[in-house]
């Protein structure tokens, strides 16, 4: 019975904050977004899908997040640098598909520009080397031009600029032989 009265509580406490009654901080949804944010790094849109979920829009949101952002649960610079950075290590993606990713998500193209200049130039290109070249030995069924045709397919899938690929061509195709 204790258990429903709580529930009750938290309800009527609930639509006193949608009518305007209280402040964010003494919301019980504050500490659960706190933990929210603090458990991985979250940005803005999905903090207000996660808010919208549970029924607070417009200014009652508006006023959670900065509230989050005051006492830097939530950073999108920050987000941008870890999603950049995790994306590209665990998922080998290219630079192009985590600027479309991070712009899907609302992040700014200033900070997308900085999360992206962190990644190492030396790790982006052996990687993009190192997927060539499995990609390349995965395609062995087919002729060279289509090799090279699927393998470049492949990594402008991964979001890799174009320019680089066609550099490391020679490095991942043999060189043939002449008779």
């Amino acid at each position: 019975m204790a258990r429903n009265w709580h529930q009750a509580s938290i309800i009527e406490v609930t639509c006193r904050q949608r009518n305007g009654m209280q402040s964010a901080e003494e919301e019980p949804l504050f500490p659960w977004l706190t933990r929210f944010c603090a458990y991985r790094e979250r940005c803005v849109s999905v903090v207000r899908l996660k808010l919208r979920s549970r029924g607070f829009v417009g200014e009652s949101a508006n006023e959670f997040i900065v509230r989050l952002q005051e006492q830097d649960y939530l950073c999108e610079e920050r987000y941008a640098r870890m999603f950049a950075g995790g994306h590209f290590r665990q998922k080998q993606w290219g630079r192009k598909k985590i600027e479309a990713a991070l712009r899907a998500k609302g992040i700014a193209q200033p900070l997308i520009i900085r999360a992206l200049g962190e990644l190492s130039a030396a790790e982006y290109k052996s990687t993009l080397l190192r997927l060539a070249e499995k990609t390349w030995r995965q395609q062995s069924g087919h002729a060279d031009p289509v090799r090279w045709a699927r393998v470049r397919a492949a990594l402008l899938r991964k979001g890799f600029e174009s320019v680089l690929i066609s550099g490391i061509r020679q490095q991942v195709m043999p060189v043939q032989k002449k008779r």
